[in-house]
């Protein structure tokens, strides 16, 4: 059976963070993230799209450019 192919390489800082990430389906890359990591936060582009992401007590505070959150309650 020669089905689709996929490969994700993944690199880290010291830290353990993530700070790369490639995607691949049939040896072509389809996709590349980079993450950079500050005391504020850290900012993720993929492509030419990036966001800023800024933590306060270990939750999000501000994400920058701003963005509309969507909420659905069900009962």
């Amino acid at each position: 059976m020669g089905g689709e192919r996929s490969l994700v390489e993944r690199s880290y800082d010291q830290s353990g963070r993530l700070i790369e990430e490639s995607i691949f389906l049939n040896l072509e890359k389809i996709q590349e993230t980079h993450q950079s990591w500050n005391d504020d936060g850290r900012s993720l582009q993929i492509g030419n799209h990036r966001r800023d992401f800024y933590y306060q007590n270990g939750r999000l505070a501000h994400l920058t450019p701003a963005m509309p959150v969507f909420l659905t309650i069900t009962t």
